[in-house]
C-alpha cells in the first residue's frame, strides 16, 4: 500500500459511511473491504468512521490521507 519511505499511503482510497455498520465499506486499490477486512498482508481495516478510516498494522493505528 505504501511505496514511500515516509510511510504515507500512496494507493487509491474511497469509503462509504452509514449509521448501520453492515452498510459501511471501503475501496482500497480497487478492492472492496468491510471493517475487519485485510487491505494488505498484515494491514487490517479496523474502523470506518464518518471522517475517514483507521487501519492497523502490527498494533500501529493510522489514518491514510
Amino acid at each position: 500500500m505504501s511505496d514511500r519511505s515516509d510511510g504515507r499511503f500512496t494507493g487509491s482510497l474511497g469509503f462509504s459511511y452509514a449509521d448501520d455498520a453492515h452498510l459501511r465499506m471501503v475501496v482500497i486499490n480497487d478492492r472492496i473491504l468491510r471493517q475487519g477486512g485485510q487491505a494488505d498482508p498484515g494491514v487490517v481495516l479496523e474502523r470506518i468512521a464518518g471522517d475517514g478510516v483507521v487501519l492497523n498494522y502490527r498494533d500501529y493505528r493510522f489514518r491514510p490521507r
